[in-house]
């Protein structure tokens, strides 16, 4: 190998070092503090019938991790055998996207992605059968979001999103 070549390979390191350090950290990107509304303690309630049988109330504590860059939710319903859920959620910058991964005691597994636009949180799921065996879209919609309080919204659409059909409708109210 000739200097120049040894002297360039260097030059490219030192430049690609110099460039991470200066790069901010993925999850201190803007995009990375959108969820912070969500962040906190909350009573939930929504309308009787919606979100299956039993009381129409629940809990949910979001804390973020992992030095930030992780949102953790962890959701319950009140009453005996009602769903409880967690999901983990985090703004991959690769992507320009908003990623999180729902489990819950029923043993449903919901993958969604998505973006914050126009003051709403919006996350959709890839077309899927629903447990009915039905083709459907899925989405999420964090609307109308104050420093107390938003409404959550859980809608389905059979016509790839051109019209949506609204499941279940939660409102959040911040306890801390």
């Amino acid at each position: 190998m000739r200097v120049t070549q040894i002297v360039a390979i260097g030059s490219l390191v030192a430049v690609s070092m110099l460039a991470a350090q200066n790069a901010p950290p993925p999850c201190k990107a803007p995009e990375a503090s959108q969820f912070d509304f969500w962040v906190g303690k909350w009573e939930l309630t929504w309308p009787q019938g919606q979100g299956g049988p039993g009381p129409n109330h629940g809990t949910n504590e979001i804390t973020k991790e992992l030095d930030g860059c992780v949102i953790h939710e962890h959701f319950a319903g009140a009453g005996a055998g009602a769903l409880a859920g967690r999901s983990y959620s985090l703004f991959d910058a690769a992507r320009g996207q908003w990623l999180q991964t729902w489990v819950d005691n029923q043993g449903g597994y919901i993958p969604l992605s998505g973006s914050f636009r126009e003051g709403r949180m919006e996350l959709r799921t890839p077309v899927r059968r629903d447990r009915q065996g039905r083709w459907q879209l899925s989405r999420m919609v964090f609307r109308d979001i104050t420093p107390a309080s938003f409404v959550w919204d859980w809608e389905a659409s059979s016509d790839s999103g051109a019209t949506w059909q609204s499941n279940w409708n939660v409102t959040y109210r911040r306890v801390r």
